[in-house]
C-alpha cells in the first residue's frame, strides 16, 4: 500500500522540498502519491532563490512559463539576461543554486600597448584600437591589398561614415561588413556582399580569403584584444547577490582567434575586496595558461571547452557564508613580461557553484 498516497498535496510537498530538485523530479517514479506533489508549484517554488522576484524585475525581457517547475528548469538550460545586457542569470540544475556571469562589458580590462598603461572600463569604452567589442554575428572580409597610394586603407580614412578596416594578428585585414541577429536559427540562409559597381574604373590588388561568421554568445558584444604588452582583466561582483552558504568557482568564457600570441602563462586570483589586498592575493595567486596542453609546466592551470563552443579557465574559488563579505573581486593578470600578446576574445567571467 502506498502510504503517501494518503498524506495531504501540502504535506507531501514539504517532505520534497527538504530533498534536492534532482530528486524531487523523480520522486514521481517511487511512489503514486508523489505525482501531485511532484508537480506543484507550491515544491518548485521553494527550489527558486528566496529573491527571485528581485532578480526577476531586473530582466531584459520576462521570462514566462506556465509552472514553477517549467520555470525552474529554464533557468536552468538558458540563461536569462539581466541589468540592461550586462549580466546573465541561471540556475545550477542539481542544486538550485545561483550563477551569474559578467559580460566584457562590465569588465575593467586594463591594458599596455605603448610606454603607459590604459584602463578600459568595458562599460563606458565602445571600440579601441587595442581592444574591440564585436557584436553577435558580426560578418567580416578577410583581406589583403597591395599598399600605396589610393589604396582601400588610405582612401576610408580621409572620408566620414565610412568602416575602416582593421589589422588581424594573423597578417590580414578585416572589415565588417555588417551584422545580423539569428534569433531561432528557421530564417534560412544569410547573404553576405560587398560591392562597388556604379564607379566602372579600374580596381585591383585585393586577395579575399573568406568571410567569416565571428561569435554567437548570449551577451550582444564581446571584447577583443588585439594588441596589447600589458594584460589585466578584473571583475567585481557582491556576495550578497550568490547563494549562501555556497562554495563557488570562477572562470573566465573566452575563446582565442587564429594567430594568437603571448598567452602561455599569466596570473589568476580571487579576493574578498574589504579583508585582501591586492598585494597579498599577488602573492598567492595561481598560474593559469589560455593556450591549452601545449604548455607543459607544472602547477599551471589549462582551459577546458564547453559546450556552448566557447573555452573556460579555473581563476579561483571563494565560500559564500553569509552574503555579508561585500565585493568579490576577480583578477587575470600577466603584467610583468612585456612580450606582445594577442588573440584574446573574452565573453565573460562567470561564478559557479562547485
Amino acid at each position: 500500500m502506498d502510504l503517501f498516497r494518503l498524506l495531504p498535496e501540502g504535506c507531501v510537498s514539504d517532505i520534497l522540498s527538504f530533498t534536492s530538485p534532482k530528486d524531487a523530479a523523480i520522486s514521481s517514479a517511487i511512489s503514486r502519491g508523489f505525482n501531485s506533489a511532484a508537480e506543484s508549484d507550491l515544491l518548485w517554488e521553494k527550489f527558486l532563490p528566496e529573491d527571485y522576484e528581485n532578480i526577476s524585475s531586473r530582466y531584459v525581457s520576462p521570462r514566462i512559463c506556465s509552472s514553477k517547475k517549467e520555470l525552474y528548469f529554464s533557468l536552468c538550460d538558458s540563461p536569462v539576461l539581466m541589468d540592461g545586457g550586462k549580466l546573465s542569470f541561471s540556475l545550477d540544475k542539481k542544486t538550485g543554486k545561483k550563477c551569474f556571469m559578467i559580460s566584457a562589458r562590465e569588465l575593467a580590462i586594463i591594458f599596455r600597448s605603448g610606454s603607459s598603461p590604459h584602463c578600459i572600463l568595458a562599460r563606458h569604452t565602445r571600440h579601441d584600437g587595442n581592444t574591440n567589442v564585436v557584436k553577435k554575428n558580426q560578418i567580416c572580409c578577410l583581406f589583403s591589398v597591395q599598399i600605396g597610394r589610393g589604396t582601400l586603407l588610405e582612401t576610408n580614412a580621409r572620408r566620414r561614415n565610412l568602416k575602416c578596416p582593421q589589422r588581424r594578428v594573423d597578417g590580414w585585414m578585416e572589415i565588417e561588413l555588417g551584422n545580423f541577429i539569428n534569433d531561432t536559427g528557421d530564417d534560412e540562409d544569410v547573404e553576405a556582399r560587398l560591392m562597388e559597381i556604379t564607379q566602372l574604373h579600374g580596381k585591383r590588388g585585393l586577395i579575399v580569403l573568406m568571410r567569416q561568421y565571428i561569435l554567437f554568445c548570449r551577451f550582444s558584444e564581446v571584447a577583443h584584444l588585439h594588441r596589447v604588452f600589458w594584460l589585466d582583466i578584473r571583475g567585481t561582483i557582491g556576495t550578497q547577490m550568490l547563494s549562501k552558504r555556497t562554495k563557488y568557482i570562477v572562470y573566465l568564457v573566452f575563446k582565442l582567434a587564429e594567430g594568437h600570441w603571448g598567452l602561455e602563462i599569466a596570473n589568476a586570483f580571487v579576493r574578498f575586496v574589504n579583508r585582501v589586498n591586492n598585494k597579498e592575493a599577488e602573492e598567492r595567486a595561481s598560474r593559469v595558461s589560455l593556450v591549452g596542453e601545449n604548455v607543459k609546466r607544472r602547477n599551471v592551470k589549462h582551459p577546458q571547452n564547453r559546450v556552448d563552443g566557447w573555452m573556460e579557465i579555473e581563476l579561483g574559488n571563494f565560500m559564500n557564508n553569509t552574503g555579508d563579505d561585500a565585493d568579490v573581486q576577480v583578477r587575470l593578470m600577466e603584467i610583468k613580461h612585456l612580450n606582445g600578446k594577442g588573440g584574446l576574445i573574452v565573453q565573460g567571467i562567470e561564478f559557479r557553484p562547485e
